[in-house]
């Protein structure tokens, strides 16, 4: 056994390698967070022809036209990171539910006007009328305790539990929807090539796969017929080889109550792996959470398209020059 490797106990060892790390790598993470990353030093502001690109008004439509066009030969692709959980959307819900309700008057009666704007609201009105409990005469009762429970909690709607990709978002005359529909959505305004198709790849926390998986083939095939495309999707896990050990104040390794070593999801740059997996000429990004409603999605499309035909221009400058 080496120097480093004795550091380590048999059991830190086993779960390294169950992490798809290795001894070195989590001796350099645990160096790093020891000495300290060298902040950047910024030099000066990006401004209008050192560092920023505006695209004139009269360039635009040409733009435009050049990837309208190109869609006929390029292959595109909309790559969505959705492994975001929602539990961070509710933390003031949380403490509540943790104080047993809404002490606070104005905030109670906020809250209780602000539920019934909220998609979920219908969901949580049927999830009690089955328990032959009324929510309205919850409401009227201030019984915010119950009410949350029935909102975070596994005993009602799980919205605490869910990933963001799976929470009702946003409400239409036909229903609700939630981001990873609107984001279908989307890709068949903007990134439909040729056969009709309109390709995206979403990235998901695994143990939310499943739950996923089975909500798209739930409504992939209303989509399809209403918009008139073919959705080609893939799914992809973030590698826990991009993982992070957790140290704790005094930058030692952190231990959960078992002793065991804690590992944090690395960020978005840890998708870098999956993105370089995937084969398109265009690809547009996209996080989970940043969908609009149909209303203003014109204005999200023509500049998605814009800044695609720009991409084309300096791809084909590149390709002339090799």
């Amino acid at each position: 056994m080496s120097e480093i490797e004795s550091r380590w106990s048999a059991e830190d060892l086993e779960r390294i390698t169950s992490e798809g790390l290795t001894v070195e790598e989590v001796e350099r993470e645990v160096a790093l967070f020891q000495r300290g990353v060298t902040p950047i030093r910024l030099v000066r502001p990006c401004h209008e022809g050192d560092g920023i690109d505006v695209i004139p008004a009269a360039e635009q439509e040409s733009l435009l036209g050049l990837y309208e066009k190109a869609l006929a030969a390029k292959r595109c692709l909309k790559f969505v990171p959705a492994s975001g959980a929602a539990s961070r959307m509710f933390k003031e819900w949380y403490r509540w539910l943790d104080e047993g309700g809404i002490s606070d008057k104005a905030q109670g009666d906020a809250f209780a006007g602000d539920l019934k704007r909220y998609c979920l609201f219908s969901d949580l009105r049927a999830f009690f009328a089955a328990q032959q409990r009324d929510l309205e005469e919850l409401l009227d009762k201030k019984d915010h305790a119950t009410i949350l429970r029935g909102i975070l909690t596994d005993r009602g709607l799980n919205y605490g539990g869910l990933p963001k990709a799976l929470l009702k978002f946003h409400a239409y005359p036909e229903g609700c929807r939630t981001p990873l529909e609107e984001h279908l959505v989307e890709a068949a305004l903007y990134a439909r090539c040729a056969g009709n198709t309109s390709r995206l790849h979403f990235t998901v926390s695994s143990e939310h796969q499943n739950a996923v998986r089975s909500h798209l083939q739930q409504v992939i095939g209303t989509y399809q017929s209403r918009l008139e495309t073919v959705f080609e999707v893939g799914l992809s896990i973030q590698s826990t080889g991009t993982n992070t050990l957790a140290v704790d104040m005094e930058k030692r390794p952190f231990r959960d109550e078992s002793g065991g070593l804690v590992f944090r999801p690395g960020g978005h740059g840890s998708l870098l792996a999956n993105l370089n997996d995937l084969d398109a000429d265009i690809i547009f990004l996209k996080n989970i959470d940043n969908c609009v409603p149909d209303h203003l999605k014109p204005e999200t499309v023509r500049w998605k398209k814009i800044l695609a035909g720009f991409l084309i221009t300096l791809q084909d400058g590149i390709f002339e020059r090799l």
